[in-house]
């Protein structure tokens, strides 16, 4: 949604720019692209979501040969991801076949991880919440001035101030057992 409004005054122009911008989406997947079990979301198992007001606020105007304008810019931003990326069936017995063929037979999870084959990547395990939220807001102020030296020369200055915060929450939580495995 969004509206722009604009004043004409004895200075200049004022415009303003009002935005509100509210976006989700939510989905499976399965992330290997193939009829195995390999590596898949859960229903509903990622989503996105993005919060955004905007406010734009401008004042231009003509002073003898130089076109000016001073403005103010305004945003409050919220992003929320969530993601679940799950293990299935055939996961370890595709990763074995990797490490095999990329050390001649050499390594195997259960080599790596002292694991017992079969227990090393359970069917359902991996992440079970991955969770990012920022928060942003930020704010500018901003001039765009044309100056018409003559019918064939224009000078262009402009200048722009901004200053953003951005806080950033995010947490991990997964329930494989083969990743501590191998670390120790």
């Amino acid at each position: 949604i969004s509206a722009e409004l604009n004043w004409r005054s004895g200075i200049g122009q004022l415009t303003s720019i009002t935005a509100y911008r509210y976006w989700e989406s939510r989905r499976s997947q399965d992330i290997d692209f193939t009829a195995a079990d390999i590596l898949y979301r859960d229903h509903g198992g990622y989503s996105n979501e993005f919060d955004t007001f905007t406010q734009e606020l401008r004042l231009a105007g003509t002073a003898g040969p130089v076109d000016w304008l001073v403005g103010l810019f305004y945003v409050d931003e919220k992003l929320k991801v969530d993601d679940a990326i799950r293990v299935g069936s055939r996961y370890e017995p595709y990763f074995n076949t990797l490490i095999g063929a990329q050390t001649g037979g050499l390594l195997s999870l259960a080599a790596m991880t002292g694991m017992a084959p079969g227990t090393i990547f359970p069917a359902g395990s991996g992440v079970i919440g991955d969770r990012f939220r920022q928060d942003a807001e930020s704010w500018a102020l901003f001039t765009h001035n044309i100056w018409h030296i003559n019918d064939r020369f224009d000078l262009t200055l402009g200048l722009r101030y901004t200053d953003e915060q951005k806080d950033l929450d995010a947490s991990l939580a997964a329930n494989n057992p083969a990743c501590p495995a191998a670390l120790s």
